[in-house]
């Protein structure tokens, strides 16, 4: 049996052209692709040139407003005139307190004592404007050798002879209906206002067995 070769064509038919990739390796498989360099470097013979800055309108709007102050900074600042004074004015003493008890010491309180209602400083109560009226008043429990003079300087707060001329008190007696009565009257500058309560039957059975002493303090 003879072979026979394979025919040879000299002028074969046209063929459509169509690339695809050959398999690359010697396994036929496909290889990574080939590293890709990218040139960072500035080019040669070059300057960089920074961006412009903002135009000026766009700057200001970006600027952030300072916070409001608050209301304590803008109070005025103290007065120095009225702090002086304040440090120079002496502290007051009230001379109709009590007392103070070192330790260990003791206080003889008076024996006998009245009791008094002093209705409001300048108040005459048995003035017809003053009727039906709720008059304040003060309780005092008063030592009974206390003088008259003495009460109206405790009620009137000083003891100064200037401030308390002028000045007397009476005692009222109530009526009904809202209406008081003028009583015995002893001014500041009379001799009577040196005598003591119980002299004036202002004595310790008054809140007890008797009905309490009302006073009023008023200008003479």
């Amino acid at each position: 049996m003879v072979s026979m070769a394979p025919p040879v064509f000299t002028n074969p038919a046209p063929q459509p052209i169509s690339y695809m990739p050959a398999p690359v390796g010697i396994y036929g498989l496909f290889g990574p692709p080939p590293p890709y360099h990218i040139n960072v470097a500035a080019p040669l013979n070059q300057i960089a040139i920074p961006p412009r800055p903002p135009p000026p309108q766009a700057a200001k709007k970006e600027d952030k407003k300072p916070p409001p102050k608050k209301d304590e900074d803008k109070k005025p600042p103290p007065k120095k005139d009225d702090d002086d004074k304040k440090k120079k004015e002496a502290p007051k003493v009230n001379r109709f307190a009590p007392p103070p008890l070192m330790p260990g010491s003791n206080y003889m309180f008076p024996m006998e004592h009245t009791k008094m209602h002093i209705f409001q400083k300048a108040c005459k109560v048995w003035e017809s404007k003053y009727k039906d009226e709720q008059l304040k008043f003060k309780i005092f429990y008063v030592d009974t050798q206390s003088s008259v003079k003495s009460v109206i300087e405790r009620t009137l707060g000083s003891s100064d002879v200037d401030m308390c001329n002028g000045w007397a008190i009476s005692e009222v007696m109530e009526h009904g209906e809202g209406v008081w009565i003028k009583g015995t009257t002893f001014e500041y500058t009379n001799d009577r206002a040196n005598g003591i309560l119980a002299s004036m039957s202002w004595d310790a059975k008054r809140g007890t067995s008797r009905p309490p002493v009302w006073v009023a303090v008023h200008k003479a």
